[in-house]
């Protein structure tokens, strides 16, 4: 009896193998697609892979064990791109707080602003004589001068045009508002002439009617007035007055004082040719 071995019941009767044919696609979808392996460096990043929570950490421990990460790993592993997003939002947090608070002085100015102005009243009557007005104008309009002196001719003269209107404005609202103004103004202008006889008074239609009273006032603070003779001014209504005397005539009108307001600023104007 023959001995079996590893080969023994194997049939070594070798045949011949013929492939098929493979199945012709039926449609697109069947058809092998071509397909290109595309290089994943610059597509996948390895930082990308690290979460960012794992990132921070990493950096606390380091800081927190004054440990020095190479430039190497910090690139390779991400920490510096995460170090310069930190950086950055760190200087848009300062930026965006900083214009915060000046929004909110702004608004603080503001508001702050309108309660002065809302204490204030829109007009305060202003009194004293025109010349002491005239007088604190011309001091402003040294101060303007001194403090401006760069500025353009054009510029000074339009200045000097604003406030000649001003001051007129505020003579205007004093003659209206002020019903002692004639009285003071009478005053005044006996002061001038040295003079309290043989008196003519030019005055409008509007005070005519008030004169007797005030000359009774005038007469109680400077004394008695003789030969007084009153005469209405047909020709305007405007408050003012002028005064004849014997010594000479003194015109207090509110058209003179214009005058003198128009005379003191065109003085005061610079040529814009010798500028």
């Amino acid at each position: 009896m023959e001995k079996e071995n590893f080969f023994s019941g194997i049939d070594f009767n070798i045949q011949d193998y013929t492939f098929k044919a493979f199945k012709e696609p039926e449609d697109e979808e069947d058809k092998a697609q071509e397909y290109e392996f595309k290089d994943l460096k610059g597509i996948i990043k390895r930082e990308d892979l690290i979460r960012e929570d794992v990132l921070i950490h990493e950096r606390k421990l380091a800081e927190e064990n004054n440990f020095n990460i190479t430039p190497v790993v910090k690139e390779h592993r991400g920490l510096k791109r995460q170090e310069e997003i930190e950086r950055e939002k760190k200087i848009l947090r300062e930026v965006q707080k900083r214009v915060d608070l000046i929004k909110e002085d702004a608004r603080d100015e503001g508001r702050q602003e309108g309660l002065e102005l809302g204490k204030k009243e829109i007009f305060e009557k202003t009194r004293g004589d025109a010349d002491e007005k005239l007088i604190s104008l011309s001091d402003m309009i040294i101060d303007l001068q001194k403090g401006y002196k760069k500025i353009l001719t054009k510029q000074k003269n339009d200045i000097l045009n604003l406030i000649k209107d001003l001051s007129k404005w505020i003579l205007q609202r004093e003659l209206k508002d002020d019903d002692d103004y004639i009285k003071r103004l009478l005053e005044q202008l006996i002061s001038e002439v040295d003079s309290k006889s043989n008196l003519i008074l030019h005055v409008s239609k509007e005070d005519f009617e008030k004169m007797p009273e005030v000359l009774e006032e005038i007469e109680g603070n400077i004394g008695k007035l003789t030969n007084v003779r009153l005469i209405m001014n047909h020709d305007s209504d405007a408050k003012g007055m002028t005064l004849e005397s014997d010594n000479g005539i003194i015109k207090g009108t509110q058209e003179e004082q214009f005058e003198i307001i128009n005379k003191i600023f065109d003085n005061l104007k610079v040529d814009v040719g010798n500028e």
